[in-house]
């Protein structure tokens, strides 16, 4: 069920990264394809007023998995937009508890 947004990127990339994402993440997180959702939000950047370039931010919303496993999904995801052409790509993992996170009037506390 990971949830991984992807912001300060063009949305033809998100959109044709896809694909890899998931086929590439499944198997580490052992979760299947149909449990991830890519989303793309648009931002815009501002220094001191001024419009400033974006570069890659990420962001994995799931449910917590060991470092191990968070170490090779953040570097599949910089190889990926690595790939992509962005030199600077920033990552940030946000774990949900699965008592707070409901599907069908169902929460997923074990």
């Amino acid at each position: 069920m990971p949830q991984i947004t992807f912001r300060g990127i063009k949305k033809e990339t998100v959109k044709n990264i896809s694909g890899r994402v998931v086929n590439e993440l499944k198997d580490i997180v052992n979760a299947p394809a149909d449990w991830f959702t890519i989303e793309y939000m648009y931002t815009e950047f501002f220094v001191d007023g001024e419009f400033s370039e974006n570069y890659p931010l990420i962001q994995v919303h799931w449910f917590g998995r060991d470092l191990e496993v968070q170490d090779s999904v953040a570097s599949v995801l910089t190889d990926i937009l690595i790939d992509e052409g962005y030199p600077e790509v920033e990552i940030s993992f946000h774990t949900f508890d699965r008592r707070s996170y409901y599907a069908n009037k169902r929460h997923f506390a074990e």
